[in-house]
């Protein structure tokens, strides 16, 4: 469940307009489709590989210290209430 909700917290970043963003509607003012297609699939399949990357290395952490996942669900609890 953990790996599935950080995955959509992934996707929703790749909407946050950023280097790819502009590398996109560059292309896309002065290219033809077909250059704006394998640039988007590109961007798109780039920052799906890394999210991936970054989702299996925290969940292999997880996994080897387990209190480190406990303290990480503990601690903002008690940010939350100094808020």
């Amino acid at each position: 469940m953990l790996f599935i909700s950080i995955f959509f917290i992934h996707l929703c970043v790749l909407v946050v307009p950023g280097p790819d963003f502009l590398l996109n509607s560059r292309t896309r003012l002065i290219g033809n489709k077909k250059t704006v297609i394998q640039v988007i699939t590109g961007t798109t399949l780039g920052t799906i590989i890394w999210a991936l990357f970054s989702l299996l290395g925290l969940h292999l952490i997880f996994q080897v210290f387990f209190q480190l996942f406990i303290l990480g669900k503990i601690l903002p609890l008690f940010f939350l209430f100094l808020l």
